[in-house]
């Protein structure tokens, strides 16, 4: 089962749940639906948004929201990075995110960035120190697959 989830993030930095739907898949088409269910519901341009790589999601926000910066989870972008560097450099690559992700400024992330491309070649920076993972999302899509295994599997 495939449920499309979009959370918002308040100024404050509260995680706020916009929409859960179920459309049967990942398609940009899917996405266009759920994001134009937002926007009739009274969800304004945003500033920037945060996707963890689903199929067709960023296809949908070029549709929807032409030029709204888009960036990628950067914890999953972390662990995709760790995923292809040698063990030997794991440890060199976490400091290196780390320090580029975490600048308290913006114009110290775009240093740091280029600084970490010219060694790495890799990671966009982060716009915001409020929003820069999906794992509310990733946890409440594991609860789910909890709860709907548990009932398929255990019907009186």
């Amino acid at each position: 089962m495939s449920l499309l989830v979009v959370m918002g993030v308040r100024e404050a930095g509260q995680n706020v749940m916009l929409a859960i739907k179920r459309m049967g898949g990942e398609s940009s088409e899917a996405w266009c639906t759920v994001l134009d269910d937002l926007i009739k519901r009274g969800l304004r341009r945003l500033e920037f948004v945060l996707v963890d790589g689903a199929p067709g999601l960023d296809k949908a926000i070029a549709v929807v929201w032409e030029g709204v910066p888009v960036q990628r989870c950067t914890v999953r972008k972390h662990r995709n990075l760790l995923a292809h560097a040698p063990d030997r450099l794991r440890e060199e690559i976490t400091n290196d995110h780390n320090d580029m992700i975490y600048a308290a400024m913006p114009k110290e992330i775009v240093t740091r960035r280029k600084a970490f491309l010219h060694k790495w070649r890799r990671l966009p920076p982060s716009p915001s120190k409020s929003a820069r993972t999906t794992n509310a999302i990733a946890r409440l899509h594991e609860e789910f697959k909890r709860r709907i295994i548990t009932r398929a599997f255990y019907r009186p």
